[in-house]
């Protein structure tokens, strides 16, 4: 496999209306408060950084390290590979980039919290978040009972689904 180091200018950003479409729909559900999360979001950060997030091609097969700042990349799997597949492939990142959180959202493996679906559904993806980013929202979150929303049955489903060994993962 090739290391190759690359800047966000570099990336093949997503320029299929349907796919851009079907991204942003999610990025809007998981933003929206929900009675059922006790007026949370899934995702309290989607709708106030949408102008930050990123939608581009899956790089494959070549595996690289993102060298720029950035706020959240969602690469979206055209070729709608397997689950397995994409576990591998994040596999291999995390070993590449520590400091980058990388998540699957794969259509055959759905998560929710409290009956509420978590992923899109519609597009296989692999979300990358930098570490730093996604540890200055956990206070907000610690302070309004989010991490409590989760049963220990969705975590393990959601850690299984979403290639994450622990929550060490997103730390």
């Amino acid at each position: 496999m090739t290391i190759i180091s690359k800047t966000l200018n570099d990336l093949q950003l997503i320029s299929d209306i349907q796919i851009i479409s079907d991204v942003n729909n999610w990025i809007d559900q998981v933003g929206k408060k929900r009675t059922e999360l006790n007026g949370l979001e899934i995702c309290p950060y989607a709708l106030s950084n949408r102008s930050k997030i990123i939608i581009a091609e899956l790089p494959y097969p070549d595996i690289f390290r993102i060298v720029d700042d950035f706020t959240m990349i969602i690469f979206v799997d055209v070729l709608y590979r397997t689950h397995e597949t994409l576990k591998n492939y994040s596999r291999a990142l995390r070993k590449i980039n520590s400091e980058i959180i990388i998540v699957i959202d794969h259509v055959d493996h759905p998560t929710y919290v409290r009956g509420v679906q978590t992923n899109n559904g519609k597009r296989n993806t692999i979300i990358f978040q930098p570490k730093l980013q996604a540890s200055k929202g956990r206070p907000f979150m610690e302070e309004n009972g989010w991490y409590g929303l989760w049963s220990e049955q969705d975590l393990k489903r959601l850690y299984a689904a979403r290639n994450i060994e622990s929550s060490s993962d997103y730390e």
